[in-house]
């Protein structure tokens, strides 16, 4: 057997990331380089931990923020969320689709911030004050990798093969 029990989230966004917390609430980070980097990460990640959960952000192209994406915009969105299912697949990793509604409920605070990114940013700042990779406004789509990969925690292998049975 190896490693610590771990979690992933993931926001699949255009400047998207991943985010993995251990069983001792250690985080690591990575930023969506494209598709070769993001399959080696999860890969180590897989070989050195035993991955409990990965949540993945179920894309909404709708307008956030007041930002409306045009047609390429979503275009790139989709993508990005397939070749996520791809990787998470291929390597074993058992995961959801989970939209932001589900896995903001419980940890964004609407007092928290303006827009979704900020009040996000609080959150994610709120649970890992020392963290300097989530500092600057920039790092909202960490922040939600963060928050994501805090909602996975609630879920086991045998959970997520349920619920996608119910889901089906």
């Amino acid at each position: 057997m190896f490693g610590l029990e771990a979690w992933i989230g993931i926001d699949p966004g255009l400047t998207g990331a991943a985010a993995l917390i251990d069983e001792k609430d250690n985080l690591q980070l990575f930023d969506w380089p494209g598709v070769a980097v993001a399959w080696d990460c999860i890969r180590e990640w897989s070989g050195r931990f035993r991955i409990q959960a990965a949540v993945l952000e179920r894309i909404d192209p709708h307008p956030v923020d007041g930002r409306r994406l045009d047609i390429v915009g979503i275009g790139k969105l989709i993508h990005n969320a397939g070749q996520w299912d791809g990787i998470l697949v291929a390597a074993g990793v058992p995961y959801l689709r989970r939209t932001p509604q589900q896995w903001q409920k419980g940890l964004i605070q609407k007092h928290s911030g303006p827009t979704t990114k900020k009040r996000a940013l609080a959150a994610a700042r709120k649970l890992y004050p020392n963290c300097k990779l989530i500092s600057q406004a920039k790092h909202h789509n960490r922040a939600d990798a963060i928050l994501i990969a805090k909602h996975a925690q609630g879920y086991t292998p045998e959970r997520i093969k349920l619920i996608k049975e119910m889901e089906s």
